[in-house]
Parts: structure tokens; C-alpha cells; sequence
């Protein structure tokens, strides 16, 4: 018999697609080609025929060949029961599901009521896979739900689902969802398409910034030799800063992220913005640190993205660094000066730490069986849209 889910489902079917062009979830659109492959090989490889038909001995005979039941022509194909998958538009899909169960129970009963309940039985398991917890590293999950009904066009089947962000213990992580505008471009034949959206990248941003993985110590151990990080160095740039401070003293540079790191993706650009504040002090091995003086600071990173069977990766760089003086305990200085030296010690400590903890990426909803590894990747506003062909 057909689950109430599915009944569900096929009602669903019936309202035309007519876009999703303001969301804050994960919108998806699978060409219906990938739902009939689907069907098809979970019914030739799987077990559910052997249970109806037994074990069959070729492929090129009998009921899988190519004038079988599964075969060229065949009811299962697309010339058949498939069809159904090939003309997913309108109103069709409802009527004509109670239509080719009725009919074929009273033509074959025995055999092809247990098939055809079989291959919805399949469809509806196959759109249940959206329907997943996706590890976030050592931050937490995320767990993928549909939002609404899907919706069908004549080219393909529409999902919009939910991304839930929990925490390590199974808490939910609830960051403010903006109702930023999402102009999906329209999708090519025979290709499927996944929207992720901003808010994804907000809340690992934010995860990030809770836990504290954003903030960083930097020390002389944490740079290589040729980035300078003494009392001497810096008495170059602003001696004022240093008062009476003898040179040769090892720098520590403290930097703290209060406010969750603002990203923007806009054409075919992502960048993510982070506030610090920068706390430059001396200190001698087993010695107290005495503070020098504090900076505010804004750092502006392009961030690269590329695909994977289950994630979208990021990799940043350091664009610029902008620091204003907050606080000095001696003189007042142009904090300008120190921007160019800052931004070689974050380069080489603090940006190559934020991408390791950038490893998790931005999770993936697995929808049957579509791969994006080798997505096409396009960056429009306040989304990040991969096109894999079908």
C-alpha cells in the first residue's frame, strides 16, 4: 500500500512550480532524469524484484530483456510506469499512479501489485534521503529537512529544505535568518542544481565565533623567522608606542573576535569580514606580559570555494586589514603604519588557523543519488549555486 507520506507527496505534485525567489533555506532542483535512473537502478540492483519476480538469470532475456518488463519498451521503463517519472508535469502524477495500480492489479495481480508498489515505495525512500544529520567536525550538525511539499515543473522536481545547525550536545544553534532575497537563475535541461544559502555560511561563521575558535594567541613560535615579531621591529614603525621598553622583547599579540564575522557573497565574489580586537604586549620567557597598546581591527578575506561530493570547501585569504589605535599606555600613534607588518603575522598565523578550522565547510544535502564534486560553481547574491549535468 502507498505511505500517507506519499500520498502527501503526490498532492503536492499536482500544485505547479513556480520558483522559490526569497528563501533562507537550501533549495534544490533534480532533473527528473536523476529521479528515473534512481528508480530504475535501485529496482534492477536492489532486492525488491528479487522478492516479486526471483532470481533472474540474464539480462538479455525473459523479463528484463529488451522486450521484458524492465526492459527497451518495457512497463517499468521509461516508455511505461517510468513515463510517469518522464512527465512529472501538472496533474498528471496523482490520477495516473491509481490508474496503473488499478489496471494492472486486475490484469496480473500476483506480479505487478507488489512492483508498483514497490516503485513508489522507492521514490518515496529515495526523496526521505534529504532527510539527514551531516556532521559539522567537532562544532555539531546539521540536520536537513524538507520545509514544504516539493513542487514539479516539466524539467524537474523542487525541493526547499531546512538546515537546522545543533550544537555538540544536540542543542539547536539559533542565529537571526535575514530574509536576504535569493534570485535562483534558471536551470539548464538535463541538470541538477543546489542553492546553498547565506544563512549556511552565517551559522558556521557563528558557530565558530561562539566557541571560540576566532580568537588566537600569536606568539614568536607561531610565525616563521622572516616575520618579525620583537620590540625591536616595532620600534621601526612606531617608536612612541614602546616608551621605555628595551628592544629585543618578544611581541604577543592577543586577538579576539566578539561579534560574529560578517560574509557576503554577491557576484561571482565571497568575502567574510571579521571584527578583532588586537592586544599587543611584550614578555620575556616566564615573564608577566605588559601591554603596550590595543587595536581595532578589521579584516577583510576573500574566501575560495569548491565543491565536494558532501561539502562546499573554504580556503581564505587576507585582502587587507584595516586597525584604528583604541588604547595606548604611553603615546598616541598612527596605527596605520602597523597595517602592512600586522598583515603579514596574520597571514602567516591567524589565516592559516582559520582554515583548518574551516575544513568542516558548508554540509550538503544528499539527494539521491546526484554527486556536485564536479559542480559548476556560481556566485550570486546571497547564494552559492552548484549545476551538475544529469
Amino acid at each position: 500500500m502507498l505511505g500517507v507520506w506519499f500520498l502527501l507527496l503526490l498532492w503536492g505534485l499536482a500544485a505547479p512550480c513556480q520558483g522559490l525567489l526569497e528563501t533562507v533555506g537550501t533549495l534544490a532542483r533534480i532533473d527528473k532524469d536523476e529521479l528515473g535512473k534512481a528508480i530504475q537502478n535501485s529496482l534492477v540492483g536492489g532486492p525488491v524484484l528479487q522478492n516479486v519476480l526471483g532470481t533472474v538469470t540474464s539480462v538479455n532475456q525473459g523479463l528484463l530483456g529488451s522486450g521484458g518488463l524492465l526492459g527497451g519498451g518495457g512497463l517499468l521503463t521509461y516508455g511505461g510506469i517510468f513515463g510517469v517519472v518522464e512527465e512529472l508535469s501538472g496533474l498528471l502524477p496523482a490520477p495516473l499512479f491509481g490508474v496503473v495500480e488499478q489496471t494492472l492489479c486486475k490484469v496480473l495481480p500476483d506480479l505487478l501489485c507488489p512492483v508498483v508498489d514497490s516503485v513508489l515505495g522507492v521514490v518515496n525512500e529515495l526523496l526521505g534521503t534529504v532527510l539527514s544529520l551531516v556532521p559539522l567536525g567537532a562544532l555539531g550538525s546539521v540536520e536537513f529537512t524538507l520545509a514544504t511539499l516539493p513542487l514539479i515543473s516539466n524539467q524537474y522536481i523542487e525541493l526547499d529544505i531546512n538546515a537546522i545547525v545543533k550544537g555538540v550536545a544536540g542543542d539547536m544553534v539559533d542565529f537571526p535568518k535575514p530574509h536576504v532575497p535569493v534570485k535562483v537563475p534558471p536551470k539548464k535541461d538535463h541538470t541538477s542544481q543546489v542553492t546553498v544559502p547565506l544563512y549556511l555560511f552565517n551559522t558556521v561563521f557563528g558557530v565558530l565565533q561562539t566557541n571560540g575558535a576566532l580568537d588566537l594567541d600569536i606568539t614568536p613560535e607561531l610565525v616563521p623567522s622572516n616575520v618579525p615579531l620583537t620590540t625591536t621591529n616595532l620600534a621601526a614603525l612606531v617608536p612612541e608606542a614602546l616608551g621605555k621598553l628595551p628592544p629585543g622583547r618578544h611581541l604577543l599579540l592577543s586577538l579576539k573576535v566578539k561579534e560574529v564575522p560578517t560574509v557576503m557573497l554577491q557576484s561571482k565574489k565571497a568575502t567574510v569580514s571579521i571584527a578583532a580586537i588586537i592586544h599587543v604586549l611584550s614578555f620575556i620567557p616566564q615573564g608577566t606580559p605588559e601591554a603596550l597598546f590595543q587595536l581595532n581591527g578589521v579584516l577583510t578575506l576573500n574566501a575560495q570555494l569548491a565543491p565536494s561530493a558532501t561539502k562546499l570547501h573554504i580556503s581564505l585569504s587576507l585582502e587587507r586589514l584595516d586597525v584604528k589605535l583604541a588604547s595606548s599606555f604611553s603615546r598616541a600613534f598612527d596605527a596605520s603604519r602597523l597595517e602592512a607588518w600586522l598583515s603579514d603575522v596574520l597571514r602567516t598565523a591567524y589565516v592559516q588557523k582559520l582554515n583548518v578550522d574551516l575544513e568542516v565547510g558548508i554540509p550538503l544535502p544528499k539527494i539521491l543519488n546526484v554527486n556536485f564534486a564536479n559542480s559548476l560553481l556560481e556566485i550570486i547574491e546571497n547564494a552559492v549555486v552548484l549545476t551538475v549535468a544529469s
